[in-house]
């Protein structure tokens, strides 16, 4: 069986930003001769989601959660929900100023964004427009041209996700019905349920009247939205579509995948502070210093 080629070793230099706001790593790193940077920072899902938009290509992985990658989410929201809990790593690339292509992390992103619109909607369906209308700028917003786009747009569901979930109204549009769509169905109805139960509870208590129940809903609501807001990720970011998937292609072919966020991630939490979460982590020092690491792999 022929051996793939091996990539020559990749020399790492990691320097932090400054601002202890918000913790950056910048990485040069090289393969095959080729410099590129990767920049890393912890974020929470609300100033992504506030700052930049998300093209998942149509080669990309379609959305696959199922029940229990689902009801897993949930379970971690609902017992870390007074922490900023962490979520991960996300991988993206640059298009255009605030405009970036995921390379990894589009499956968080899109039941992130699916749970969102569960949360909007039953704010709507309480008589909350106002705050419905807010939480929908993290779903759909102006860009610079002054025109409506959705945070995340993702090809190989369109026009389903968009007009069947993210919308804020009814669909406009008719939409094949495949097993991607059938996927992102099932987690808006999965969502849909598990909020509908928590809300569902407040009705249970006779002790209160029904202005204060729609009160208590909203109050739940409000809770949920800022648990699912406040969850935090690693944000690698590469400076264009060839680099990412040249690394990707790079450390995923080989005998033993090794995922570049993973290596971010390692690099970055292990100069931090923890306690108990990546946002709250402190920096150690700002000074840059090299790190050597060997992606020659071996393949059967």
């Amino acid at each position: 069986m022929q051996q793939r080629r091996m990539v020559p070793t990749t020399i790492v230099t990691i320097g932090f930003a400054e601002n202890l706001f918000v913790p950056r790593i910048v990485i040069l790193i090289k393969i095959s001769g080729k410099y590129m940077k990767i920049e890393s920072e912890d974020i929470d899902v609300e100033s992504l989601l506030v700052s930049s938009y998300f093209h998942v290509p149509r080669f990309q992985r379609p959305y696959s959660w199922d029940d229990e990658n689902l009801i897993d989410f949930w379970n971690d929201l609902i017992t870390n929900k007074d922490d900023d809990y962490f979520i991960g790593s996300m991988v993206v690339y640059k298009i255009a100023k605030q405009q970036y292509g995921v390379v990894d992390g589009q499956q968080r992103l899109t039941s992130i964004t699916i749970l969102l619109c569960v949360i909007r909607n039953e704010m709507e369906a309480l008589g909350r427009n106002d705050l419905a209308l807010g939480l929908h700028q993290l779903i759909e917003r102006k860009n610079r041209e002054n025109k409506d786009e959705y945070v995340i747009k993702t090809e190989s569901s369109f026009p389903y996700f968009q007009e069947h979930i993210q919308k804020f109204g009814h669909p406009e549009l008719e939409a094949e019905i495949h097993s991607e769509e059938l996927n992102l169905k099932n987690a808006f109805k999965i969502f849909s349920s598990l909020v509908a139960d928590a809300l569902g509870a407040i009705d249970l208590d006779t002790t209160i009247s029904v202005d204060m129940k729609i009160e208590n809903k909203v109050n739940k609501l409000s809770e949920l939205r800022a648990s699912v807001l406040n969850l935090n990720l690693i944000l690698v970011t590469l400076d264009n579509e060839d680099d990412a998937y040249l690394i990707f292609e790079t450390l995923n072919t080989r005998g033993k995948d090794l995922a570049l966020a993973d290596l971010v991630k390692n690099h970055f939490t292990k100069n931090l502070k923890s306690k108990g979460s990546v946002d709250a982590a402190k920096l150690k020092g700002s000074m840059p210093f090299p790190v050597e690491i060997d992606f020659r792999r071996h393949a059967a």
